[in-house]
């Protein structure tokens, strides 16, 4: 593939590829990247992997498979370099949406998925690649969330990366509904962003 420029996640020593017309890593997967707890042999899966950042952090474990499910087959294609280069155990890539991967179920399934609802766009915002890894045009959150239960082992573990601006009250919202969809409800909510200017949002 023409035009991949190389870069690094989190320390300069782990390079991959990315493209320069496509969703890049932030600092949301960074934070992501910190927050998994994957244990050794386990299978991961995951979903919306872009160009397989969080399948070659995954990698660091000693896992027994790494899995990604990606719909923009340009994507699909960096992964494939990435993975094919600094991948260290067994991986599997599909071209689908997840809506329709078929899989044994795995135990762990991470997801940086897109945030901000297709009604709540500009709607003067061009919807190319980058902007297809914000918005939720090809997978919704109640979509996510409905096939993470499906792929994933009763005893297994999901992480998802939820933007929210504690100053914002729709973020707030989006937040507490993306955990009731995942969990069930919400148990305890705990402020410690320190944004009390006002006493805002929270």
């Amino acid at each position: 593939m023409k035009g991949l420029k190389k870069d690094y996640f989190i320390d300069e020593n782990r390079e991959l590829y990315q493209h320069p017309d496509h969703f890049h890593f932030n600092t949301d997967t960074k934070l992501l990247a910190c927050f998994m707890n994957i244990r050794k042999r386990e299978r991961v899966l995951d979903i919306g992997t872009n160009n397989g950042v969080l399948l070659l952090e995954a990698d660091l474990t000693d896992v027994k498979e790494l899995i990604g499910v990606e719909i923009q087959d340009k994507a699909v294609e960096v992964a494939q370099i990435n993975l094919e280069k600094y991948a260290h155990h067994p991986f599997s890539l599909y071209n689908c949406p997840v809506q329709e991967l078929e899989i044994e179920p795995v135990d762990v399934i991470i997801s940086n998925p897109p945030y901000f609802r297709e009604n709540a766009t500009n709607p003067e915002i061009k919807m190319n690649m980058r902007q297809l890894g914000r918005i939720e045009v090809n997978l919704t959150l109640e979509d996510l969330i409905c096939h993470a239960h499906r792929l994933l082992k009763s005893n297994g573990t999901d992480a998802i990366e939820v933007k929210c601006d504690v100053t914002n009250v729709e973020d707030i919202r989006n937040a507490c509904r993306v955990t009731e969809l995942d969990f069930g409800k919400v148990d305890v909510l705990i402020n410690c962003a320190a944004a009390a200017k006002n006493a805002g949002a929270l």
